[in-house]
């Protein structure tokens, strides 16, 4: 993998208005993305097993972002790192550490399974706050972070572990 200086400057990494970032497979496929602030605005970040992919044995990749400032997500934005329908393996992880974590207005967190396999787990570490706030103006959903074995999947379920100072939950999020 890549190693990064201490050094080196990191800047603002910006996802906008439908962004998508996908490397679902069947197998392998990360994501990291480093910077001093990273937000996410109504934009979707995939990896994990495709649907109908992957054998028992393989293994997703994982999601990693690692911010020295934020890492936002609004508008209902998505980082899942999913065991897709019909897919064989085990979901990658999802990790998101900085001083501030935020996920807002409906954006979710997943690693979890809908085919036959465990989900991953979503590990979240912030030195200053973690916030899950609100719902999607539809209304269908709530900011929330999952590792679930949904109807159907067969498999065992991750962990989901938050570390922070502050630790707020409102507006109907979910964990």
């Amino acid at each position: 993998g890549f190693t990064f200086s201490p050094e080196v400057a990191r800047g603002t990494v910006e996802f906008r208005a439908g962004a998508i970032a996908d490397v679902a497979s069947d197998g392998g496929g990360s994501i990291r993305i480093v910077a001093n602030t990273i937000d996410l605005s109504s934009s979707s970040l995939y990896a994990g097993i495709g649907e109908g992919l992957g054998t028992p044995t393989s293994q997703a990749g994982t999601i990693v972002l690692e911010a020295r400032d934020r890492v936002r997500l609004s508008g209902t934005s998505q980082i899942f790192n999913d065991l897709r329908l019909g897919g064989s393996g085990t979901s990658g992880n999802v990790q998101l550490t900085a001083r501030d974590v935020q996920v807002l207005e409906g954006s979710q967190i997943s690693a979890s399974t809908f085919g036959r396999g465990n989900s991953g787990s979503v590990h979240i570490v912030a030195g200053d706050r973690i916030l899950f706030s609100g719902i999607r103006p539809d209304g269908l959903s709530s900011s929330a972070a999952f590792s679930n074995v949904n109807n159907g999947a067969v498999g065992n379920g991750g962990n989901l572990r938050l570390a922070a100072p502050i630790i707020e939950l409102r507006d109907g999020a979910q964990l």
